[in-house]
C-alpha cells in the first residue's frame, strides 16, 4: 500500500491535538514516511501566520502518529515533536530532532536535505513575499527575490 493510499490517522489511535492534528492541513509532499504538510491556500490560519514569522510545516509520521511542527515563533524557534512520554516536546536543533525521533520514538529521522528544500519553498520563501508585500514595496519584481 502506497503513503497516499494509507489512512491519515490509524484506526487503534485518537487524532493529536492541535496544531499537532494532521486533518487541519493539506499534503505538500513526502518525504520517504513523513507528509509534509500546511495549511491550504485561502485559510485564515495560513495568511495570519504568514508574515508574522508563525508560518511553520507539520511533518506527519502517520505509520507512527508522530507529529512534528518545525521551527517558527509559535514554537519558539524550535522543532516541537508530539508525542514524547504523552506531551510535547522541544528539539532545539536537527540533530536533536533525528535524536528524539530514532532514540526515544523508534522512528526514522527525516532527510536533512530534503527537509531544508521544503523549509525554504514552503516557509521562507512565502516569509520573504508577505514581508515585501506588507513593508509595501511597489518596485517591479519585489516580489521575485
Amino acid at each position: 500500500m502506497r503513503s497516499r493510499d494509507r489512512p491519515l490517522i490509524p484506526r487503534f489511535m485518537r487524532p493529536p491535538p492541535p496544531p499537532h492534528d494532521p486533518r487541519e492541513r493539506i499534503l505538500q509532499r513526502l518525504l520517504g514516511p513523513w507528509h509534509v504538510r500546511q495549511f491550504p491556500p485561502g485559510d485564515a490560519r495560513l495568511a495570519y501566520f504568514t508574515p508574522r514569522g508563525l508560518l511553520h510545516l507539520q511533518l506527519w509520521h502517520p505509520e507512527a502518529g508522530v507529529s512534528v511542527l518545525t521551527p517558527s515563533r509559535l514554537t519558539n524557534g524550535r522543532f516541537e515533536v508530539f508525542p514524547v512520554d504523552g506531551w510535547k516536546h522541544p528539539a532545539i536543533d536537527v540533530d536533536a530532532l533525528s535524536a528524539t525521533l530514532e532514540r526515544r520514538l523508534g522512528v526514522s529521522a527525516i532527510d536533512r536535505g530534503a527537509l531544508a528544500r521544503a523549509l525554504e519553498e514552503l516557509v521562507a520563501l512565502p516569509q520573504r513575499r508577505a514581508l515585501a508585500l506588507t513593508r509595501h514595496d511597489a518596485r517591479p519584481g519585489a516580489l521575485l527575490h
